[in-house]
């Protein structure tokens, strides 16, 4: 459904795609791989503790069992066989299930599918069946090393929780500070890309008036030199009279930490005014074949001379203010990418391009079509690529609430994994400790004595999280609080609650 709602979405305000745009799919699908294989490593763990836990829980109706002569491998058929024998029913049920409510037609995918669902539910079968197996053995060996009393496997599993984790700690933490900061993302995505095209909503955006040519003899030494041939000299030519027509020209790439450098041409001074030192409206001669590099103030002895792209460029530095509320990067694909602060290289009018990559991300205030009479007869007619910003508005639109609710799902489920384990890692400590606490409580001793293993085992578990998460400590540091927080109701209400109640003659 999901599937089909963003492919009519496409359909109906659709967006043509840069390169940059598919670089940045391409590492997204990346970062996807590396989340899908962090939470199976997860799920691995939670159903293995889960079934720790399981076996823990019935461990009085084992010792029940076993005082009656009854054999492991009755002991696993009657308590857990009939789970398992569901479980294996579920692992064929549910890829069914999936495969007739969203398939629709028969085809080469679908086969596919169907291949990929079978493996799926033959591997779920495979484990169940060898999870089944080591239970059998567990439980075997459990009766010769516990006897009827013994705890040394209840501290095993004690030990293996610690490790789970710190293990999660580890996986999970990173997750839930990436899908935050994702979450912030999408809540500024939708309001950014508003004030960033504010103004200019109904203009569209060429992003290359790229066409295939070769020229071997044309180099960059040539574009240096100052040299023109006769495609750069027909890309002029067409971009000149786009320009006319008010397109504006902007190109992006970072130029030092927090600060980034614009290339644009002079209708984007018009459209975006810059405001100079004394607080007023910039005001420069853009009538001229020289290029003006537009400084602000914090930067002002900058050296102009390493912007120069041909040998005999004309540049004039120009100080401007810190603060440009007009200032837009065109060319950003989310707030992430913005700076407060940028250095303008600005084209005069007049000026002549050496260079082919120039003539990209041109925003015009007309519909193609009225692009495609103004480069009537060149080979650009009909073979710009473009997008309509006014689309990609509505697509932004429409899409943030999906986005917001799935990342939403996806860090709650992660927190609530997180508190699970939590949770599961006190009832082992409760489960192994409360004699020695009891104890140690009619000997006097006070509750930090008793417990400081406890938050030692906190901070043992923490250290290395706010290490790995340092440049985003807000998240590990709230957990920790949390879990904190739960140390001390946990050791409470052991130190002040269950010891009564056992010494009163609960079981």
């Amino acid at each position: 459904m999901i599937s089909s709602f963003l492919k009519e979405l496409d359909i109906k305000y659709p967006i043509k795609r840069n390169e940059k745009m598919e670089i940045d799919e391409h590492e997204s699908d990346n970062n996807h791989v590396s989340i899908n294989m962090t939470m199976f490593v997860i799920c691995a763990i939670v159903f293995l503790l889960i079934i720790i836990g399981w076996i823990t829980k019935n461990k009085k109706t084992h010792m029940i069992y076993f005082l009656n002569g009854v054999s492991v491998i009755e002991i696993v058929k009657d308590l857990y066989l009939k789970t398992f024998l569901l479980g294996m029913i579920f692992s064929v049920l549910v890829p069914v299930v999936l495969f007739v409510c969203f398939v629709e037609n028969i085809n080469v995918f679908t086969n596919k599918m169907i291949f990929s669902l079978f493996v799926i539910s033959l591997l779920e079968i495979v484990s169940l069946i060898v999870i089944l197996i080591i239970m059998t053995i567990y439980l075997s060996i459990h009766f010769k090393l516990d006897g009827l009393y013994g705890n040394k496997s209840l501290k095993i599993f004690l030990n293996i929780n610690y490790i789970a984790k710190l293990i999660f700690m580890l996986l999970l933490m990173p997750l839930i500070v990436q899908y935050n900061q994702i979450l912030i993302n999408d809540f500024q995505n939708l309001q950014y890309v508003k004030s960033n095209y504010q103004g200019i909503e109904d203009y569209i955006n060429i992003y290359t008036m790229d066409y295939h040519y070769q020229d071997f003899n044309y180099s960059l030494n040539d574009v240096f030199d100052g040299k023109l041939n006769s495609s750069i000299q027909e890309y002029q030519y067409y971009y000149d009279l786009l320009e006319k027509n008010g397109a504006i020209s902007f190109m992006w790439q970072p130029f030092r930490e927090n600060v980034d450098e614009y290339i644009v041409n002079y209708q984007y001074l018009k459209q975006f005014p810059m405001i100079d030192i004394s607080g007023k409206k910039l005001n420069i001669n853009l009538e001229t074949d020289q290029c003006f590099v537009l400084v602000p103030e914090s930067l002002k002895d900058i050296d102009i001379q390493q912007f120069l792209q041909e040998r005999n460029m004309k540049l004039e530095k120009v100080v401007i203010n810190n603060e440009q509320p007009h200032l837009r990067n065109l060319d950003a694909s989310s707030c992430e990418e913005t700076n407060d602060k940028a250095i303008l290289f600005v084209y005069g009018k007049y000026y002549q391009r050496k260079e082919r990559n120039s003539y990209i991300n041109i925003y015009i205030k007309k519909t193609i079509h009225q692009v495609d009479k103004i480069v009537k007869g060149s080979r650009f007619e009909g073979t710009l690529k473009w997008y309509s910003l006014d689309d990609y508005i509505k697509q932004t639109e429409l899409r943030s609430p999906y986005y917001i609710f799935k990342n939403t799902i996806i860090t709650l489920l992660t927190v609530l994994l997180i508190i699970m384990i939590l949770y599961e890692n006190y009832c082992f400590y409760i489960k192994l400790n409360m004699k020695k606490v009891m104890v140690k409580k009619i000997m006097g001793l006070n509750r930090w004595d008793i417990f400081k293993n406890l938050y030692l085992e906190l901070l043992v578990c923490y250290l290395p999280v706010l290490v790995l998460c340092r440049e985003y400590l807000l998240v590990p540091v709230l957990f920790l609080l949390f879990d904190g927080l739960l140390h001390i109701y946990v050791t409470y209400y052991i130190y002040n609650v269950k010891t009564v109640y056992y010494l009163k003659g609960g079981s």
